[in-house]
């Protein structure tokens, strides 16, 4: 599904989000999940010449959180570990 998405979406307009709102083990999980389908991806992308690590780690950085502070106003600091890898 990740690859379908990015394949269709420019990824400045895709956010991250889980449906794990009420538990907060099924947030943990689903993010983490999330993480590493997303890094899976991205390495495929870089492996066809799509991307290099530089662009990859620029749109994990927007997909999990810097789009949605955008949309929100809020200030986004980036972890230096963003796919969790």
């Amino acid at each position: 599904m990740l690859r379908q998405l990015l394949a269709l979406a420019p990824t400045t307009k895709v956010v991250y989000s889980s449906d794990a709102s009420q538990i907060p083990e099924l947030f943990w999980l689903a993010a983490r999940w999330a993480r590493r389908g997303l890094g899976t991806v991205l390495d495929e992308l870089i492996a066809l010449g799509a991307l290099d690590a530089g662009e990859a780690i620029e749109v994990a950085q927007r997909i999990l959180g810097g789009n949605a502070a955008g949309i929100y106003g809020l200030a986004w600091t980036q972890p230096p570990d963003v796919l969790g890898m």
